[in-house]
Parts: structure tokens; sequence; C-alpha cells
């Protein structure tokens, strides 16, 4: 007994067309630039608390 399950199957190569491609691509981009805001952000945070800590222990000592 075998459940047909091709109904429901997607087609990952789908036929774009040019501004469908290009809408695509730049919504990726977009994705990627605020991820990398993201991770920026996050890596500069550490760096100042860090530089801060650095500069407390400097006077402190």
């Amino acid at each position: 007994m075998t459940t047909n399950n091709n109904r429901h199957h997607i087609h990952h190569h789908e036929h774009l067309d040019e501004a469908e491609i290009y809408k695509r691509k730049n919504l990726s981009v977009a994705q990627r630039r605020k991820k990398l805001a993201k991770i920026l952000f996050r890596v500069l945070c550490v760096i100042a608390v860090a530089i801060t800590c650095l500069v407390i222990y400097v006077y402190t000592h």
C-alpha cells in the first residue's frame, strides 16, 4: 500500500525570469547585510567593553 505524496511536491528548480532573479538576489543581499550588521555591532560592543575595562584597570592600578 503506497501513498501518493508527489501531489504536494514543491518543484525546487522553478523557471524564473530575470526580474524575479534580480529581486531574490537583492533580498538575499539585504538579509546578509542585516546579519553582518548585527554581528559587527556585537563585536564592536565586546571591543568597547574590553577597552573600558582595560582603561579602568590601568587608572586604578
